[in-house]
């Protein structure tokens, strides 16, 4: 199975080679190759023979080159699957919309807001006075549009923390 993977905020796909999948390592990885025992020759984008795959190591595409083969233990130390909180995190503060992959309700996403003065509102008028709700600053938060249309202040969960299906909303 090809998976998505990240290294340094960068987008990558890997495959497995598990003996089993040589169409879906060649298909990612671009190019030819021939199996040989266990291992897998994959042949360069100027047809010569490169990079040997044995089982168990990954086969990678970042971008348009070579691909690039690692073994387990590399391939962990150097990649994290799937897009963290802390990526979302990111995105949300250079201005991009972002949304999980497991949200069950259509059309839900975050946005970062930032606001620079807080608007005065009746209520808050009882126990401030004008001069003070002029010059209150409002600190950025995260806002949720609803899968109701609705756009709320939202606080994540644990289960959005761990989470590793984070991406672009559209």
């Amino acid at each position: 199975m090809i998976i998505n993977c990240i290294k340094k905020h960068k987008d990558s796909k890997a495959v497995k080679w598990d003996k089993t999948n040589l169409e879906e390592v060649l298909e990612l990885a671009g190019t030819t190759g021939v199996v040989d025992g266990e291992s897998l020759f994959l042949n360069l984008k100027d047809n010569t023979k490169g990079n040997i795959v044995r089982p168990g190591h990954y086969v990678i595409r970042e971008g348009f080159g070579d691909p690039l083969v690692l073994g387990p233990d590399k391939f962990a130390d150097q990649y994290t699957f799937g897009r963290s909180y802390s990526w979302a995190l990111d995105m949300l503060k250079t201005g991009h919309r972002v949304c999980r992959k497991g949200w069950n309700g259509k059309g839900m996403w975050l946005m970062w807001i930032v606001s620079s003065i807080a608007r005065p509102h009746d209520e808050l008028r009882k126990f401030c006075n004008d001069n003070d709700l002029e010059s209150m600053p409002t600190l950025p938060w995260i806002g949720m549009k609803t899968a109701d249309n609705c756009f709320v202040p939202w606080l994540c969960s644990q289960t959005d923390a761990l989470a590793e299906d984070w991406e672009l909303a559209q």
